[in-house]
């Protein structure tokens, strides 16, 4: 995937380079249900507004957690927001499914989500590796 992607960045203009590289959704064949309006999600990743979740960890504690909301994917059949935890200081991704309740803020977080997503990337090594994946 990441060669196709190089291949068509290559012959595209460069005012159309950066909707390639605002890659803010994955989609793949697959459905889940959730009870998170994904929509809404998608939404406060362009506004680049804070999100207040409830979340349950699998056999663990239910937390509450402040995020900025930065990618939305979907991998292996789940959905999930990759996001900066401002209680942890650090970028995680949170399934949709374990999510409890979720109160959109109309709080902006502080810098750009494009570069957001290229520390988080970097951090990560790939955006779909597993490192530090909640639930």
């Amino acid at each position: 995937m990441q060669n196709a992607i190089a291949k068509i960045d290559a012959v595209l203009p460069s005012e159309m380079r950066r909707a390639l590289d605002d890659n803010a959704l994955y989609v793949s064949r697959q459905s889940e249900d959730t009870g998170v309006d994904l929509a809404r999600v998608r939404q406060m990743l362009r506004e680049q507004r804070k999100m207040h979740i409830v979340y349950r960890e699998e056999d663990g504690p239910v937390l509450e957690q402040t995020i900025w909301p930065i990618m939305l994917g979907f991998v292996e059949s789940r959905w999930s927001i990759a996001a900066w935890c401002e209680s942890l200081g650090d970028f995680r991704r949170f399934r949709a499914d374990c999510i409890v309740t979720v109160d959109f803020l109309d709080e902006l977080y502080p810098g750009a989500r494009r570069q957001l997503v290229k520390e988080w990337q970097a951090q990560e090594g790939h955006p779909c590796k597993r490192r530090k994946s909640a639930c």
